[in-house]
């Protein structure tokens, strides 16, 4: 009876084990830490000059891939990472912000291919 209580008990640790490294390791979980990841870097102190936000924007270009499309408004598109990296000098021109991510929907459709719709929300700083 012990030993049956062992092999459960390392059964059960076994596969919580791989739930946790399945979902820290998975597609999903790595998107949204690099979305994350690029909202941090977009967001601007109040402190930066116009050439670092330039250069912000630059480095947002590295979070995104060549073929993106980013959908702005149900009538308005941005594709490509030249337009996306435009999109966001002009947006961190007008000042300090900080952006966060909200309500992310991850669809993978392969390894190469994925989806993601998700709120991002600009707040301006004073």
């Amino acid at each position: 009876m012990k030993i049956f209580r062992s092999i459960a008990l390392l059964v059960a640790m076994g596969l919580a084990g791989l739930a946790i490294g399945r979902y820290w390791w998975g597609d999903r979980h790595q998107i949204q830490r690099q979305l994350t990841a690029l909202a941090e870097a977009a967001s601007v102190p109040p402190n930066e000059t116009l050439d670092e936000r330039r250069a912000r924007a630059m480095r947002v270009g590295t979070f995104v891939a060549d073929d993106i499309i980013v959908v702005t408004s149900p009538t308005s598109i941005i594709g490509g990472r030249p337009a996306v990296v435009s999109f966001v000098e002009q947006a961190a021109a007008a000042g300090p912000m900080t952006l966060a991510v909200e309500n992310m929907q991850i669809g993978v459709t392969d390894p190469a291919t994925s989806a993601v719709y998700l709120t991002l929300s600009a707040v301006g700083q004073a």
